[in-house]
């Protein structure tokens, strides 16, 4: 089958063009036999008109998400690759008024996760991650592969600041006024960009985290 898909992708010379979402991908893509194809990136994008900054009092209650600081994460599939347990070690760290919320994980994940890490079944409405989003201070990408970081975008545009690891393509997304980049796995420094984002709102604006937004919209 490799064979079979080798020959065929070859033997479309100029007709085909790769369209890898991140630069980090075109360059993976580079050290394929692919490498002599032309590529031109194009990220994916999100739609602005509902992923904005959303104020909704009610969301908190809605999903039994407690007073307080939030630092939210999400995923469609919760594991290993998507930094679960960097999650649970981060809980340790936090005070008594800062609580993570992860968004997307099955009722089996969901029944294991630590006391200070509230758990919200995956949820197809866009308008409901966009309003939690919204309330959060802080999003968190603990992934360690990502062929873009969709979440990153879309926290942002609801203007949010994130934190994210130096892995894959994730840092292609932060500038200095949207978030912050740290060493993959080093929860020290998770916890400690988070405390730099809550402690400097000023440098981290909603306006600032939708401007970088606005560069991945549909």
């Amino acid at each position: 089958k490799f064979k079979l898909k080798k020959r065929i992708l070859l033997g479309l010379g100029d007709r085909l063009t790769l369209a890898p979402v991140s630069v980090w991908l075109a360059n993976e893509v580079k050290k394929s036999f692919l490498k002599n194809v032309r590529c031109s990136v194009v990220p994916n994008g999100i739609d602005m008109g509902v992923f904005k900054p959303t104020i909704d009092t009610g969301v908190r209650d809605k999903y039994g998400i407690p007073n307080g600081r939030i630092i939210l994460g999400a995923a469609t599939d919760w594991g290993e690759r998507k930094g679960l347990s960097d999650y649970c070690r981060l809980v340790g760290k936090l005070a008594d008024d800062e609580h993570i919320v992860l968004v997307g994980g099955s009722d089996e994940i969901i029944g294991k996760l630590p006391r200070g890490i509230v758990g919200i079944r995956r949820t197809d409405s866009k308008e409901d991650m966009a309003k939690l989003y919204s309330l959060a201070d802080v999003v968190l990408s603990l992934s360690y592969a990502e062929t873009f970081g969709l979440t990153i975008v879309e926290a942002n545009a609801c203007g949010t600041p994130v934190v994210v690891y130096d892995n894959t393509a994730q840092p292609e997304l932060v500038q200095h006024d949207n978030g912050l980049v740290v060493r993959t796995g080093d929860i020290d420094a998770v916890y400690e960009a988070i405390c730099i984002i809550l402690s400097k709102k000023h440098i981290f604006m909603t306006e600032k985290c939708c401007k970088n937004a606005a560069k991945y919209t549909e």
